[in-house]
């Protein structure tokens, strides 16, 4: 059994690879913690070094999400022009809010530490380990709404944000889980982790943020949410979508 493939199947294959390679190639420039876990070769980094190094790695990320955007509103877009255009439209408000989640995540992890082996740790731990993954979902809801144009300021964006990781915790830890690969992929195999690996994974990452941030997923049923609320976030969905 044979299978014939039209000529525009494969040009669209060989316009997606490009734009993985060249995406993937810039990311290894704009984000220091990629090239220093390659150049290490040690593992993947601690809890601590995650937390130091997740700001310098956000504007980067955001550039990627905003090459995908782009790539599914207008196909033929040069990846590299959209990369550097998304970075220099979106590296403060990137930074701004990966600083938060950094620091968010950084107190968690000493809550975790002060109360181990304490007889308040068994309650108390997996509070902790939960609000960090809400954390961590939350930074990167946000910087998926960050590269998609101009939105609310950073912290503003923070709330709706975290009120739809947990509405749609499904895709934000499948998004946590497959981001979590890439520091290990890279560590093990750097030149196969830098030039393969980024561009697959936070295309899921973006593609289930961008789910997260439509504007039904903002809809409230009307006896559980105040008429104020629901203002709030509808302002902010329609300034995400």
């Amino acid at each position: 059994m044979s299978v014939n493939l039209s000529f525009d199947t494969y040009s669209d294959g060989a316009r997606i690879l490009r734009a993985g390679l060249i995406t993937n190639l810039l990311l290894a420039v704009s984000c220091p913690p990629l090239l220093l876990i390659a150049l290490l070769g040690s593992g993947p980094p601690s809890i601590t070094g995650s937390v130091l190094l997740l700001p310098t790695a956000a504007p980067g990320m955001a550039a990627a999400f905003g090459v995908f955007a782009g790539l599914t509103q207008e196909p033929d877009r040069a990846p590299g022009r959209a990369f550097v255009r998304a970075w220099r439209r979106s590296w403060r408000p990137a930074l701004a809010v990966a600083a938060v989640g950094s620091a968010a995540l950084g107190i968690l992890a000493a809550d975790v530490g002060y109360v181990w082996g304490t007889p308040y740790g068994a309650l108390l731990i997996p509070l902790f380990l939960t609000l960090a993954a809400l954390a961590g979902a939350t930074t990167l809801l946000a910087l998926v709404a960050v590269s998609q144009g101009p939105s609310p300021g950073p912290l503003a964006l923070l709330r709706p944000c975290a009120v739809l990781a947990a509405r749609r915790w499904y895709l934000s830890a499948m998004s946590l889980a497959v981001l979590s690969v890439l520091p290990a992929a890279v560590a093990a195999r750097p030149a196969l982790g830098l030039g393969l690996a980024p561009a697959p994974l936070l295309y899921v990452v973006w593609a289930n943020g961008r789910h997260s941030l439509r504007p039904a997923a903002l809809a409230r049923p009307p006896a559980t949410a105040s008429p104020r609320a629901d203002r709030s976030l509808e302002g902010t969905g329609k300034a995400l979508s």
